[in-house]
C-alpha cells in the first residue's frame, strides 16, 4: 500500500504522461482523490480491492469545473 504522498504522485505522474490507464486497487481508499478528475485522457481506472469503496457513488469531474 502506498503513503497519501505516493498516491498523489503517482496520479500527477499519470496526468503528466495523459495516462489512459491508471491502478489504484488495493490501496484501502475510502475517497477518490479529486486530482483523479485531471485525467481527462483516462479510459480505465482499477479501484478493485477498495473494499472502504464499496456501496459509494462517485462522479468524476472534468478538469475545468475542478478549477472553479
Amino acid at each position: 500500500m502506498m503513503t497519501k504522498q505516493e498516491l498523489l504522485k503517482k496520479i500527477q505522474r499519470a496526468v503528466r504522461e495523459n495516462a489512459m490507464y491508471l491502478n489504484l486497487s488495493g490501496q484501502k481508499l475510502t475517497e477518490l482523490p479529486p486530482e483523479l478528475g485531471h485525467l481527462t485522457q483516462l479510459q480505465w481506472l482499477d479501484l478493485s480491492l477498495n473494499q472502504q469503496l464499496f456501496g459509494k457513488s462517485f462522479k468524476l469531474t472534468p478538469e475545468e469545473k475542478l478549477a472553479g
